[in-house]
């Protein structure tokens, strides 16, 4: 039987298909026309330098290596590789215990050149670099054990060592640049394994860890950044264009943050190595500020150690 009603239905269905195409066009070419969002290059509105810490009563030299770390209270630590010594100090600066001298006995060091913490500072793990060992103390600074590291760990002699890092299973890495390679024991010392990049690495040289297990690691010649999951699989190869010099890393819940040596700014990045924007401190009345170090303290702050002016400002994301 002939439907009448069928002429009616099909020009209901033309005008529904028309503004159906009507509106896709109006989407495709008005989502063309609007501006792609850009990342910021300014931190003007998302970082305020609101701590100026001063710590004049600590020598700092251009000459020496330097680590910080922020613990789970604001405490600080500082690492001064020159006078083979780790600093407390109170989240306002002031000194509250000291460890170090040169040796190769207990509370001494040769040359230690990182720490690291899996527990938000209730333990530090100390690289002692020319003691070939790894050095374990209390927040407090009071020594608990040691291990030594040996001289052919996986059968190739080490060198220099030069960045350790540790994961909430107090699993420990070590940069090992002569052999290209990053070094992976338990809390004990016992040697694991291995992440090889040889194909990959320059040089390793800093590393840290985030709260995933993701490893970053620098090349020692500043020029690159490497990233490797929590089982040790390689990601990602960054290299910056802007001929930085990456002598310090640091890392948090958010962001992924390098020091740039050339420009004497913090360069902050997703997680995933993706660049955001940077951090330019500005000069210190009429002296310049020379950052030496960074880490990551609590609620999101950045923490920028000026050897210049002795002081370390405290950087707090702000709402935009």
């Amino acid at each position: 039987m002939h439907n009448r009603s069928m002429p009616r239905f099909e020009c209901k269905i033309n005008k529904i298909l028309l503004i159906l195409i009507s509106f896709s066009f109006l989407l495709f070419f008005g989502g063309q026309n609007c501006p792609a969002e850009k990342s910021p290059d300014s931190t003007a509105k998302f970082y305020q330098a609101k701590t100026i810490i001063n710590i004049d009563s600590i020598k700092l030299s251009e000459s020496s290596q330097y680590d910080m770390y922020c613990d789970y209270s604001g405490n600080l630590f500082i690492l001064l590789e020159d006078q083979n010594s780790i600093l407390k100090l109170s989240e306002k600066g002031a000194l509250v215990e000291h460890i170090g001298g040169f040796g190769f006995g207990i509370r001494q060091f040769n040359a230690p050149v990182a720490m690291a913490s899996p527990d938000g500072g209730l333990n530090l793990y100390i690289l002692d670099s020319e003691n070939r060992r790894v050095v374990r103390l209390t927040n407090s600074l009071k020594w608990i054990d040691q291990f030594q590291i040996g001289d052919e760990p996986g059968g190739k002699t080490i060198g220099e060592l030069t960045g350790i890092a540790i994961n909430s299973q107090k699993e420990i890495f070590i940069s090992d640049p002569r052999n290209l390679r990053i070094l992976k024991f338990n809390q004990n010392g016992r040697f694991l394994e291995e992440i090889e990049g040889r194909s990959k690495f320059i040089e390793p040289g800093e590393i840290v860890i985030d709260d995933e297990g993701y490893l970053y690691v620098t090349g020692r010649n500043g020029e690159d950044l490497f990233l490797f999951d929590d089982l040790g699989n390689y990601l990602k190869r960054y290299s910056p264009k802007d001929d930085d010099s990456i002598t310090a890393i640091a890392v948090d819940r958010s962001y992924f943050y390098y020091l740039d040596s050339k420009s004497n700014s913090v360069k902050v990045f997703s997680k995933k190595l993706s660049y955001l924007f940077e951090i330019k401190p500005r000069i210190n009345g009429d002296s310049e500020v020379v950052p030496a170090e960074i880490a990551a303290g609590r609620r999101g702050r950045i923490l920028l150690l000026d050897i210049n002016n002795n002081r370390i400002y405290g950087y707090d994301p702000v709402e935009k």
